[in-house]
């Protein structure tokens, strides 16, 4: 116990307020300690000091003490919520995806994501249409790209059910989208013919109305599992959690660390890493026999399976004020031997 206090006189026009300003701590603070050694008289029960005639000060170490954690409370508290906030979605983002891999070439692709947000008794809507598709900054004219945006583009916008964490869980408009394509099915075949297009068209369509399909289509992209992230990422606790390395395979369970940079005034860099080790399973979830390398091509039933490694970097920027997602860098790696089998970049700003 303290038992060299200073103290301070109460005059007229004092509030616990503007006492604690001066010292450079909250006034709920001063209270607090205030009230831990005060004699039970001079319990500041409320805001005001009516009945108080001196306030217990703490020592300047203490006052440092104070200003630290608060400091440090203040910093997390702009962190976002363990919730999704209706307004940490800004109207729209700039995309851009970079796809390297053993066996192609690098290639970017970059559009344009317009989001809305909105709270009906499904619970948490966002409604999301891509749009502006390049490659490698000019816009595809290749038939197969060509294709597959006009395909896209009878759909959007996509209603997404998120759950309180921040996640995918559903389509809400699953039925409207199967039915926007099949008024526009004739007009694309019509367009886009041949043998190979309507093939594509018809397992689009396909594709469209097994829910479970196109709902795990979207959640297993890198895209979407940076989009909407599990909301508990944001905070330091020890966690566990589920990520998708290959599209349309199966999800892995990993350990989750998170670290946090607030010198910046305005936003909060929150970085997400995991790193998976487990090579039969990274067999499994590409499904296929053979890799195919820049130099050699490798039969993995040869290879030591536990030299497959992936490793998964979010890099998210959130505004301290308003708690709205401003930016985000991420990266998705799997390698062999140390050698890159995949490695999907993305930048959304």
């Amino acid at each position: 116990m303290n038992i060299s206090w200073s103290m301070h006189i109460v005059k007229k026009g004092d509030t616990l307020e503007s006492v604690a300003q001066k010292l450079g701590i909250s006034s709920q603070t001063l209270r607090q300690y205030h009230n831990t050694y005060c004699d039970l008289k001079e319990i500041i029960e409320e805001n005001h000091l009516k009945g108080i005639s001196a306030i217990l000060l703490p020592s300047s170490q203490e006052i440092q003490e104070f200003k630290e954690f608060e400091k440090k409370n203040q910093t997390l508290n702009s962190l976002p919520l363990h919730y999704l906030p209706h307004n940490f979605y800004k109207p729209s983002y700039n995309i851009e995806e970079t796809i390297e891999s053993s066996a192609k070439a690098p290639f970017t692709v970059s559009y344009k994501a317009t989001l809305k947000t909105t709270r009906e008794k499904e619970g948490i809507i966002v409604s999301l249409a891509n749009s502006y598709f390049q490659k490698e900054e000019e816009t595809p004219e290749d038939k197969i790209s060509t294709l597959a945006i006009a395909c896209m583009n009878t759909i959007y916008p996509i209603e997404f059910i998120i759950n309180s964490g921040g996640q995918i869980i559903n389509i809400k408009n699953h039925q409207e989208i199967i039915n926007k394509f099949k008024e526009r099915k004739l007009d694309l075949l019509t367009y886009f013919s041949g043998k190979i297009n309507q093939a594509y068209i018809d397992k689009f369509e396909k594709t469209l109305t097994d829910r479970k399909k196109i709902l795990k289509s979207y959640c297993s992209t890198l895209l979407y599992q940076v989009l909407f992230p599990n909301m508990s990422w944001f905070s330091e606790e020890e966690k566990n959690d589920f990520f998708y390395y290959q599209a349309n395979s199966y999800n892995v369970e990993s350990a989750v660390i998170t670290q946090h940079n607030f010198e910046n005034a305005d936003y909060i860099k929150t970085i997400v890493t995991s790193n998976y080790e487990e090579g039969s399973t990274f067999e499994e979830i590409l499904r296929k026999k053979i890799i195919e390398y820049s130099h050699n091509t490798i039969d993995t039933q040869e290879e030591d399976l536990s030299n497959w490694q992936g490793s998964i970097t979010f890099i998210y920027y959130t505004s301290k004020k308003e708690k709205q997602l401003l930016k985000v860098e991420a990266e998705l790696k799997i390698e062999n031997n140390q050698e890159i089998y995949l490695k999907h970049t993305l930048k959304i700003n």
